[in-house]
């Protein structure tokens, strides 16, 4: 199982030393690739995300970018867009990254909370709901308790230092997917 990530390219409106523009990479979407073992050649699967809440990225012309995260050879994909017409539940004015990367998890010698860290957002005079987009994946466990993706474990949110929101982190029915069996 191998993590495959989707970005949108922003510019940031700095250019680089030869004068081409830097772009900041802020993930849309990410997906797990099944264990390939039991597929045959030819196998087709899909899956579908909901990037509503990233329109402001993906007006007039945007960059897209894949990252496939396997040691195995990567599998073909296909990516389309499909523009839904229609007044979204909200009105999106701004896209954020909090943290980007991989995170590992139950290592006693190296704190998740070491990476992290509290970081501060202020939500402005146009903001009246803010929403965090959590993706977590069980990769990058490191080594105890089984803390990678067969272990449940509650995921917590803080806001001004007090706990604001959890989330129970397991699913009994993950065999129940399109790669079954």
């Amino acid at each position: 199982d191998y993590t495959t990530q989707v970005f949108a390219m922003r510019p940031t409106g700095v250019l680089d030393s030869l004068g081409n523009p830097i772009k900041e990479a802020i993930e849309i979407s990410r997906g797990i690739t099944a264990y390939g073992n039991f597929f045959s050649a030819g196998t087709e699967l899909e899956w579908m995300a909901d990037v509503t809440d990233f329109a402001p990225l993906l007006r007039d012309s945007v960059d897209i970018q894949t990252f496939y995260d396997g040691w195995k050879r990567g599998p073909l994909l296909t990516m389309w867009f499909e523009m839904v017409e229609g007044t979204p539940p909200m009105d999106v004015y701004r896209v954020e990254k909090v943290y980007a990367g991989s995170f590992r998890y139950g290592d006693p010698n190296n704190s998740i909370e070491n990476a992290l860290v509290p970081r501060t957002f202020p939500v402005g005079n146009n903001g009246e709901v803010a929403t965090l987009k959590i993706t977590t994946t069980g990769h990058g466990f490191g080594g105890t308790d089984n803390a990678a993706e067969f272990s449940p474990k509650t995921h917590t949110v803080a806001i001004n230092g007090a706990q604001a929101f959890s989330h129970y982190l397991w699913r009994d029915d993950c065999g129940r997917n399109p790669t079954f069996p």
